[in-house]
């Protein structure tokens, strides 16, 4: 769980400065669903993000809103 939470803060780090509400809420909303459906990826943001982008249909909507606001 720690590795997740790494890999999501660096992810963040890498994101737009405008982008950075949307960067605070990928790990606050989508903690849930990276342990549900993505516990077995590997660590590296590009990853774990791309699992979440698979599973797009199955996540909290909370979570599917804040990948949302990624998109530019």
């Amino acid at each position: 769980m720690k590795t997740i939470l790494t890999v999501l803060a660096v992810f963040a780090c890498t994101l737009a400065p405008d982008q950075s509400r949307a960067r605070s809420d990928v790990p606050k909303y989508c903690k849930a669903d990276l342990q549900r459906f993505c516990k077995d990826v590997r660590a590296g943001s590009s990853r774990l993000l791309q699992c979440l982008k698979t599973n797009h249909r199955l996540l909290s909507p909370e979570c599917a809103q804040a990948l949302q606001k990624l998109k530019p």
